[in-house]
């Protein structure tokens, strides 16, 4: 084994037990004693690719549940083409409003902003962190539950919008759905001294809405932030860790390291 890799070794058991960091030396330009005291400038910075990983596993819960949501309720719509009990005109719009539904406001961490990283923690030699890409996965975390849980009402909710348009010609998401038989205007609802019009809403996308409604109750994403948590309380407990408990640490990690070269 080389002498690189014996300190490449080494530094890994040092950060190992450690959290989201990454290993950031000290940078000493035109370095000189003077007064029996040595000056350096800074840090050097390193890449936090265990906070970009973990900004990606969050990405990938969010789209995996997503994915398995839209397949779903896809393939009922299938069999109800199939079984003509819904049209292809049909199909498609439900189709469109469904995308449109799990897109909207989905969120979605930033994994390369911040990825090179010079920020310390302080009370520690040669820990660095990102601060960006550790708040991008507690961010999604933060949102995800609130997220599943809106989907099937926002997916209700378009079929009577008047906010958004279908085609060029300014026909609305409502204007569609009526020309297309997703909603039937009933004229026999009587109320308070007069007669009202109500909309029925086609009864296979109302069995469609609820199939939906119960899948995004079950919250299959699962976005732990192991490292987010792990590097918060590191940094909050740092302070509290001396400097001899540091080299105490890193001398033991040098000293299995050199047993492995044996």
């Amino acid at each position: 084994m080389t002498n690189l890799h014996f300190y490449r070794l080494s530094i890994f058991l040092f950060l190992s037990s450690a959290s989201s960091v990454c290993y950031c030396p000290y940078v000493c330009e035109n370095c000189y004693r003077h007064d029996n005291r040595w000056y350096e400038y800074g840090i050097e910075p390193c890449n936090d690719i265990e906070a970009q990983s973990e900004c990606e596993r969050a990405n990938w819960e969010i789209a995996d549940m997503r994915d398995a949501t839209v397949a779903l309720i896809d393939r009922l719509a299938q069999v109800s083409l199939e079984k003509d009990i819904l049209t292809v005109p049909q199909v498609g719009f439900i189709r469109s409003l469904l995308a449109k539904a799990v897109e909207d406001d989905r969120p979605e961490g930033d994994c390369s902003n911040g990825l090179l990283t010079n920020v310390g923690i302080a009370g520690t030699l040669t820990h660095c962190f990102s601060p960006e890409l550790l708040q991008q996965c507690s961010k999604v975390r933060e949102a995800a539950d609130q997220y599943q849980a809106g989907i099937a009402e926002k997916f209700k909710s378009f079929f009577y919008s008047t906010n958004f348009t279908h085609r060029d010609d300014g026909t609305t998401f409502l204007d569609a759905s009526r020309e297309l038989g997703l909603l039937t205007t009933s004229n026999n609802t009587e109320c308070c001294s007069g007669t009202f019009s109500t909309m029925i809403m086609h009864k296979r996308l109302v069995e469609l809405i609820e199939v939906l409604r119960m899948r995004t109750r079950v919250k299959t994403a699962r976005i732990r932030c192991a490292s987010y948590d792990a590097t918060m309380e590191e940094i909050s407990s740092a302070n509290n860790i001396s400097l001899e408990k540091i080299w105490l640490k890193a001398s033991f990690c040098l000293a299995i390291a050199g047993l492995l070269l044996v």
